[in-house]
């Protein structure tokens, strides 16, 4: 940045990774140079001293699309050291991470990296090429070709496949394929939050194209002035936003001049069998709440975490929060929930005095049904368990009951271990991994002659799509 140009406050704000708020606190117009790129624009200030943090448009004029994420996160640098003492302090923080780190630093993975990415094949492609096959054989009723006005009858929907790699470079290449080469009336996909935010701007703004996903559960999304035509299939944050503020308005529970709600999250290591998507969405759960009812409904709130399967720590985390008022939401594996529980009732924290809620998304219907019981507990044990979950309310999403749905999820497990050999962990289909509404949506786009699906099934995806430097 050349000269020393004005500042002025700003109220904007951003979300790293963890969705925690990083508040943008001045901006100023300036004139940037960067590799022989001259441009104006606007800069930026957080309070973090060491954080940099590059927006979409100018990554863009950069010509930053082209380099792998991983390629720039992988730059470490300091302008106000000399080269090399620059290079040995990079050198000396890159080990420091490394033996804080291990797990993050294993062979195949970059020094800064997303989240260690998972197949989606064996548990959604099941379920989407049903839904593709359902919808090529849809047949539409005629129509009026506007150029010669007859009625003419509907062709069959066609589809298109790309793989976005879960990265903004190959998602906006195939995205502009499919937009100008051969244009196609609506997209499916992609599921990660980066490339998903940049196809549906595009998408919907600009060109009018509907854009259906699995992803985007980011709260964001639902401003549909940036995102007209897009359509979340799975669980978001807004719907959390929804309730906690139905909830405790109806209760009356009014912010306080002190910490009166309390958020307790229990981190899983990635060596543990609790799974993948259960420790994101209780990771997920924890800060979108808490940015929820800091943010949006203005509460003093108490973030507290605990290790997985560390009783002492545990108990001392539940006498921590109940110094913070008397609300208790919980992200955590279903099994956490229980021992939390479980302390809590030990510590006489289940009487009334206590309010808790527990965010779920994931568990079966049958899991819910009596998450309190474990076959492998002492009666004694189930009896105090059940009688800590009468305080206990989860949140959850609604489980379709309809007989087309439990037909669907009846063949979505037989081609899921007949084409993929992978059976669902309960006999009951994870309904987040594709709602069956893609049935009703397609059908009423008008003139759609061909749809392009934006996610291969051997996508793999990550829980978060860039990291902070």
């Amino acid at each position: 940045m050349n000269g020393r140009p004005p500042m002025i406050t700003s109220k904007k704000k951003a979300l790293n990774v963890s969705g925690e708020i990083i508040w943008l606190n001045s901006a100023l117009e300036c004139d940037i140079s960067f590799d022989g790129i001259q441009f104006k624009g606007k800069c930026y200030l957080t309070n973090r001293p060491n954080l940099n943090l590059l927006g979409l448009d100018w990554i863009e004029k950069l010509v930053l699309l082209e380099l792998p994420l991983n390629n720039v996160c992988n730059i470490m640098q300091s302008s106000r050291l000399s080269p090399a003492k620059s290079k040995q302090l990079a050198a000396q923080l890159l080990y420091n991470l490394q033996e804080k780190f291990a797990s993050v630093f294993q062979d195949g993975l970059s020094c800064c990296t997303k989240t260690k990415v998972t197949s989606v094949a064996s548990y959604l492609a099941p379920a989407l090429e049903l839904a593709l096959a359902y919808l090529a054989g849809v047949r539409f009723p005629s129509y009026v070709d506007p150029s010669t006005f007859r009625l003419v009858p509907f062709p069959r929907l066609q589809f298109f496949w790309a793989d976005t790699e879960c990265e903004i470079q190959p998602t906006l290449v195939s995205l502009f394929h499919y937009l100008l080469d051969e244009p196609v009336n609506g997209f499916i996909g992609p599921v990660c939050t980066f490339p998903l935010a940049s196809a549906t701007r595009i998408t919907g703004a600009r060109f009018k194209r509907p854009l259906v996903t699995y992803g985007g559960s980011e709260v964001d999304f639902a401003d549909k002035r940036q995102y007209p035509l897009l359509t979340r299939l799975g669980g978001h944050h807004g719907s959390l936003k929804g309730f906690l503020y139905t909830v405790f308005t109806y209760f009356g529970w009014k912010p306080r001049g002190y910490k009166n709600v309390a958020l307790l999250h229990v981190r899983v290591s990635e060596e543990s069998q609790v799974s993948a998507q259960v420790r994101a969405a209780s990771t997920s759960a924890f800060y979108a709440a808490k940015a929820i009812l800091s943010e949006g409904m203005r509460f003093r709130v108490e973030g507290i975490i605990t290790e997985h399967d560390n009783f002492a720590d545990m108990k001392a985390r539940i006498l921590q929060l109940s110094l913070y008022g008397r609300i208790v939401i919980l992200c955590a594996d279903p099994d956490a929930v229980r021992q939390l529980m479980l302390i809590a009732y030990d510590l006489g924290f289940v009487n009334g005095e206590y309010v808790f809620f527990n965010i779920d998304l994931l568990s079966s219907t049958e899991q819910q049904k009596r998450p309190w019981y474990r076959a492998s507990a002492s009666a004694e044990e189930n009896r105090k368990a059940r009688e800590a979950y009468r305080v206990l309310m989860t949140v959850t999403l609604r489980k379709p009951d309809s007989p087309q749905y439990l037909a669907f999820t009846k063949e979505v497990q037989r081609r899921a271990k007949h084409d993929y050999n992978y059976t669902y962990v309960s006999n009951e289909v994870e309904d987040r991994i594709f709602n069956v509404a893609v049935f009703y949506i397609f059908p009423s786009l008008d003139n759609s002659r061909h749809l392009s699906h934006y996610s291969k099934p051997n996508l793999f995806w990550s829980n978060s799509d860039a990291c902070e430097k």
